[in-house]
């Protein structure tokens, strides 16, 4: 689903990029915040666009830029996304044969 018509920052974010970096001390966030952008080989734009895309968006970022975040951010596998992904396992696939 596209969004349109709303203020991205006034959406849902798909990412709890921001939620993590509000969870540090003044002193970590003045740090992570000039640190990421080298750490994730993109430019400040493109770091700040992460952090804006909103619920429910196409856009995503790069697989090994969320891992990055993860680590970063000591989050397990998945978590830095703010939806759960629903699909069956393997074996309820199977199951169906």
């Amino acid at each position: 689903m596209e969004v349109k018509g709303k203020n991205k920052k006034e959406l849902p974010k798909k990412y709890k990029i921001q939620e993590c970096l509000n969870n540090l001390t003044k002193s970590e966030y003045d740090y992570i915040v000039k640190e990421i952008p080298g750490i994730m080989g993109k430019c400040n734009t493109t770091v700040n666009n992460y952090k804006n895309i909103p619920e429910g968006s196409k856009e995503e970022i790069p697989y090994s830029v969320g891992l990055k975040y993860e680590r970063i951010f000591e989050l397990p596998s998945g978590g830095l996304l703010n939806t759960e992904i629903r699909c069956p396992t393997y074996k309820e696939l199977t199951k169906k044969k």
